[in-house]
């Protein structure tokens, strides 16, 4: 049994360190890109296939790591991202519709810098996902209550 919990804690230890790398190597090689620099077609195309790599690498480590499980760690992760990944939802709404409505500008206004587009995207795109991954881990974390039926 001991071994069966290792072994899944070394599948999601390689799914995350294995992924992460593989989203770094780009830059390693082909070095960070300088701001206002023309765009180059070779540096997309090759961070779009290591974000591919990096996704396919992680979900065959969640998928061995699963497997592993048993029925009532299997119930109690799903039950983490249900709740966790609606509370995180929720969470992310407010946050939204901050900055749909101009709060930005509001709590900017002592800032000097402001976002690129694509900067304002990538953050916006973040916040529901790191919001439900944040609920997840929450909810996981948590001593699992007796059910309400």
């Amino acid at each position: 049994m001991k071994s069966k919990a290792l072994k899944m804690q070394a599948y999601i230890a390689a799914s995350m360190v294995g992924a992460g790398l593989l989203l770094i190597l780009p830059l390693l090689v082909l070095g960070r890109p300088q701001p206002g620099a023309p765009w180059d077609a070779v540096r997309v195309i090759v961070m779009i296939a290591a974000c591919i790599a990096s996704i396919g690498w992680a979900m065959f480590f969640a998928v061995k790591a699963y497997s592993l499980q048993d029925e009532y760690q299997r119930e109690r992760s799903k039950d983490a991202w249900y709740w966790g990944g609606s509370v995180g939802a929720m969470v992310a709404g407010p946050l939204i519709a901050f900055v749909a409505l101009g709060g930005l500008d509001w709590a900017r206004a002592g800032l000097t810098a402001s976002l690129r587009p694509t900067q304002a995207f990538l953050y916006g795109a973040l916040v529901p996902i790191l919001c439900m991954l944040g609920g997840f881990i929450v909810a996981r974390a948590l001593p699992r209550r007796p059910s309400m039926n």
